[in-house]
């Protein structure tokens, strides 16, 4: 499991969303999930978004891939996010270890 750290940026002229908004985008990452995306927080970050997104993957750069997939799909629902884009994305923690010596790290 890998934490992706995604970074959703306005145009500049978008209000923030609201909260309604917010949990409106929460909803659909969970109705209408995307390939290997366990979960999602969504917070507000400056004039930004942070959608910190929870990767099963094989691999980081699988994990990457999946997470920029997963929001370029979320971001093209209508009226979901208007006049917002995919910024950043970029692994923020890896959350399960191998095991090493018997003992999961």
């Amino acid at each position: 499991m890998y934490a992706v750290k995604v970074v959703l940026l306005p145009s500049a002229s978008v209000a923030m969303p609201s909260d309604q908004r917010l949990d409106a985008v929460a909803e659909t990452t969970r109705a209408a999930p995307q390939p290997g995306i366990a979960h999602v927080s969504l917070a507000r970050w400056g004039r930004r978004l942070v959608g910190m997104t929870f990767v099963e993957a094989g691999s980081l750069d699988e994990a990457l891939d999946r997470a920029r997939d997963g929001w370029t799909g979320w971001l093209s629902v209508p009226g979901l996010l208007p006049d917002w884009e995919l910024g950043d994305c970029r692994p923020d923690r890896y959350l399960y270890g191998e095991p090493r010596g018997g003992r999961v790290a």
